[in-house]
């Protein structure tokens, strides 16, 4: 599973991932309408299973978008200076 994560954890792979499934169901839909193959039994599961995988697959790719810009948020919070209660440091470090 790990080969698998982090194959699709790459968002050029992504990318080029979706933009070729595309252009198959592109050119297999016409196919399909054209040969009478739009009223199989076989067509229609497998329709219904490649749109299950594409709805999971894309809810997958969301959640999973939303838990990095969450790591990215708490990096950067707790990167950011704390505030001095508006004093400044180097002038209270400072001899008088």
């Amino acid at each position: 599973m790990g080969k698998f994560t982090a194959l699709f954890g790459r968002p050029p792979f992504l990318r080029a991932f979706h933009g070729w499934s595309t252009l198959v169901w592109a050119v297999l839909i016409p196919i399909t309408v054209l040969s009478g193959l739009k009223t199989s039994i076989l067509w229609i599961a497998l329709m219904s299973v490649g749109a299950n995988f594409v709805g999971h697959f894309s809810s997958w790719q969301a959640a999973r978008v939303e838990v990095e810009q969450d790591e990215q948020i708490d990096e950067t919070a707790s990167d950011a200076p704390t505030p001095t209660n508006g004093t400044n440091a180097a002038a209270a470090a400072a001899p008088p």
